[in-house]
């Protein structure tokens, strides 16, 4: 494999040095190991290596990997979530969410502006958030398989539109424009854009179609 090639592939993810599993595709090992997630989608994910759909020590390490092989690749935590900083621990008066419907206590996930945070500790009517990605700090381990290259652009295109969660009623190739229609996609509809004309050399134009439907009351 080398950068900007599409391949899908299969994946478990675990902190190192532990059977703690943190990310996985397979749903059968995701309801073996206790971690399976009702509502969650399972099933290989097809990916653009060197466009940064990976953690990005596990991106950096695509290339060179062949159809149909399996690998363990070790990931420190500089080149996964990054370092955990101290900087991203933040202290609040209780005050400030008197109107929360979140319970302050420790342990749960808090949602302020742009930031995720979980706290820390409730006291002297402080509340103490850490906004480090949970698993900053933590060596990571990945089981890889690669499945397939894909190689057709139409087929690249509608990988790219499945990996945003982006629901559509067509998907056309047509010489070098590609046709899109579906409901409300407004949703990384830029970004999608964007990485079509960026990674298939083949589209030069993406023409997309917004369909809106009248919500019964």
């Amino acid at each position: 494999m080398e950068k900007n090639d599409f391949v899908k592939i299969d994946y478990i993810g675990r902190i190192k040095g532990t059977d703690e599993i943190f990310d996985l595709t397979k749903e059968d090992i995701a309801k073996e190991k206790g971690v399976f997630k009702e509502g969650q989608k399972y099933g290989p994910v097809t990916v653009v290596i060197g466009a940064g759909h990976l953690v990005k020590g596990l991106d950096d390490k695509m290339a060179g990997l062949l159809v149909g092989e399996k690998k363990k690749i070790d990931i420190s935590a500089e080149s996964g979530f990054g370092d955990r900083k101290g900087e991203l621990i933040k202290v609040f008066s209780a005050g400030q969410f008197k109107n929360s419907k979140v319970p302050m206590v420790p342990g749960v996930t808090v949602n302020l502006g742009d930031m995720i945070g979980k706290i820390q500790s409730v006291s002297g009517g402080r509340v103490r958030i850490d906004f480090n990605h949970p698993l900053a700090g933590k060596d990571l381990e990945y089981e890889v398989e690669v499945l397939e290259k894909i190689d057709e652009p139409e087929e690249k295109a509608k990988a790219l539109i499945e990996l945003y969660g982006i629901k559509t009623e067509k998907v056309k190739l047509e010489e070098d424009t590609l046709e899109i229609e579906g409901p409300e996609m407004e949703k990384n509809k830029k970004r999608l854009t964007e990485e079509i004309l960026k990674y298939i050399k083949e589209i030069t134009k993406v023409k997309i179609t917004d369909i809106y439907e009248k919500k019964e009351k």
